[in-house]
């Protein structure tokens, strides 16, 4: 009876994650498996310490959508909780060699649940034009897992679209973190000329915008009334953000002429210059960040205009018309008397 060598193959596509889990494409194996998200020091020879996420163990057949979730390995610790950056990570199908449905691969140091081996006993990432041996693999311990152990005879370059076929094991992947913001505006009193951010995080750094209420009205590039200088990526507090003075918009006011609600809106440095371009660029630079639902990350604020006289009170013109509406009717009421 003829026994079949074990074989399985994994697609893992180019992708946009928020940091704490990669999404596998598809995987199918013969005998069951497990794959694991390696980062780019494995092409360095760290085969054991470049392992970062792990998929349950998935039975022989074809699975698509596999979410694996990094940072929480069998046998690793990690500083990190989730990925700070945009980085190649790669994709490989192991096996489950002792049969305990249980990734044992960095607790064993590499002596169980290695990966599935190509016909040419070598593990081929896709994209990176790069061949890690099974040399390498088999001399994965702690002691000896060094640049040394992938040298030139087995790193093989120049990896074609011939040879990266269904039998691949790997595959590698450009993982781009998701941009996210979160901005606080709260209701103020100001002068009508500056207003301030409360606090403001920008994973990509980035800008505050300050757009009025035609916003809601749908004029995304009119409302903008005020934008911050460059913040940097982080958390930031008590920005002051100068209204009416944005590059590419023209305005009649330079400042505030009544109270009114405005809304603060996180935007990128698309182009990174670190020149607010949203407007200048008629929004196709420097848009705003998104959350889930793909809608502009916002928070709103009742903004107060105060002049030398106080407040201004929407309600005074109002009163003044009605107290004076008030002492004339006295007044005509008293000549009648008097009449």
């Amino acid at each position: 009876m003829t026994e079949f060598e074990p074989n399985a193959n994994v697609t893992f596509e180019n992708q946009s994650s928020e940091g704490t889990s990669v999404v596998i494409d598809s995987v199918n194996s013969t005998n069951g498996t497990f794959v694991a998200i390696h980062d780019a020091t494995l092409l360095e020879g760290n085969v054991i310490g470049s392992v970062i996420g792990v998929s349950e163990f998935l039975p022989a057949g074809e699975h698509e959508n596999v979410t694996v979730e990094l940072f929480d390995v069998p046998g690793a610790e990690f500083e990190e909780t989730e990925l700070t950056e945009s980085q190649t990570l790669i994709a490989m199908a192991h096996q489950d060699t002792n049969d305990n449905l249980v990734y044992d691969f960095v607790t064993s140091n590499g002596t169980e649940d290695g990966p599935y081996l190509e016909e040419t006993g070598e593990f081929v990432t896709g994209g990176t034009n790069e061949t890690i041996s099974n040399e390498t693999m088999e001399n994965a311990t702690e002691d000896n897992v060094t640049e040394d152990n992938v040298t030139e005879d087995n790193v093989k370059e120049d990896v074609t679209e011939d040879n990266a076929t269904e039998d691949n094991v790997t595959g590698d992947a450009a993982v781009e973190l998701e941009a996210n913001a979160t901005v606080q505006f709260d209701n103020q009193t100001t002068s009508g000329e500056i207003v301030g951010i409360e606090s403001v995080n920008l994973s990509e750094g980035g800008f505050v915008a300050i757009h009025n209420e035609s916003l809601l009205e749908g004029d995304a590039i009119g409302s903008v009334i005020g934008v911050s200088e460059y913040l940097e990526p982080g958390e930031h507090s008590d920005i002051p953000v100068r209204l009416f003075n944005v590059s590419g918009a023209t305005f009649e006011n330079t400042t505030l002429g009544e109270n009114e609600t405005l809304i603060a809106m996180p935007h990128l440095d698309t182009n990174e210059n670190e020149t607010y371009d949203f407007v200048a660029t008629n929004g196709s630079e420097d848009g705003p960040y998104i959350n889930e639902t793909d809608a502009p990350i916002i928070d709103d604020a009742m903004v107060s205009v105060e002049t030398f006289g106080g407040v201004i009170d929407d309600n005074e013109t109002d009163d003044n018309e009605t107290d004076d509406e008030t002492t004339a009717n006295e007044t005509s009421s008293a000549v009648s008397l008097h009449g």
